[in-house]
């Protein structure tokens, strides 16, 4: 849990007692609920992107990784999603082979290129006890979910309120360029990772149809094939060896 997190008011706060991110897993198996923190796929993938991409004097927020990190930044030239995709995963792009698997391992989690790309939301919900009970606060309709859930917890709903923003990266104006063929490749290597953030919606006990609908409306704006798609059309990742790192037991 993000010390930030006591700053806010209400009974939330006090109940998110144990934590759950990335290769931190302090959950006793005994816990009530999982509450996750979501966004869109393809927005989370760019932020992701962005933060873990290496400043103009090389340092990064992961500097024990660095071999790992210089791999998809540096040796492949990926300085936005945007090249990433135009060059990676366009079957003309002008990456070598080399970079093209990479840039695909990179979006699917399949390698630890960028931690949040790494710890995605398969990971998550495959790393949790079966049938656990979850809890969602979709970044696009944080004040609304944290009420419900507030309400759930026998708080009280509040306005404006404001939700603290730590362990981020500014974007640049390069970031924000993404042309409509890239963001197509990228959609179709996310395949899974929306297919799993769907199943996050659909499983919340908080969140009932209307909301999953209003998601999913947003999803479709964004990623429309992947947004309706049950399936992909490739072989979902096999995690069972990045889970049982991170979680005893499991």
């Amino acid at each position: 849990c993000n010390d930030d997190m006591q700053y806010l008011p209400g009974r939330l706060p006090k109940s998110a007692t144990h934590a759950f991110h990335k290769d931190v897993y302090d959950c006793p198996v005994s816990s009530d609920y999982y509450l996750f923190v979501v966004r869109d796929p393809l927005a989370r993938s760019r932020s992701a992107f962005v933060y873990g991409r290496p400043d103009e004097d090389g340092h990064s927020f992961e500097e024990k990784r660095w071999e790992d990190i210089k791999q998809i930044y540096l040796d492949c030239s990926f300085s936005t999603i945007h090249e990433l995709a135009a060059l990676g995963l366009a079957e003309d792009g002008g990456s070598s082979e080399e970079c093209k698997q990479r840039a695909r391992d990179m979006l699917r989690g399949e390698v630890r290129y960028e931690e949040h790309l790494f710890f995605n939301y398969q990971y998550y919900l495959e790393s949790i006890p079966h049938n656990s009970k979850i809890l969602i606060i979709r970044t696009e309709h944080m004040e609304e979910d944290w009420n419900d859930i507030e309400l759930g917890l026998g708080g009280r709903s509040r306005t404006n309120l404001t939700f603290p923003h730590s362990n981020s990266k500014q974007k640049e104006a390069r970031d924000y360029m993404l042309g409509e063929e890239e963001k197509i490749l990228l959609c179709h290597e996310l395949c899974v990772e929306i297919q799993y953030y769907k199943m996050l919606l659909r499983n919340a006990v908080n969140i009932d149809d209307l909301e999953y609908d209003t998601s999913i409306k947003e999803l479709q704006a964004s990623c429309p094939k992947q947004a309706m798609l049950k399936q992909c059309d490739f072989h979902t990742p096999n995690i069972k060896e990045k889970v049982l790192e991170a979680v005893p037991g499991k």
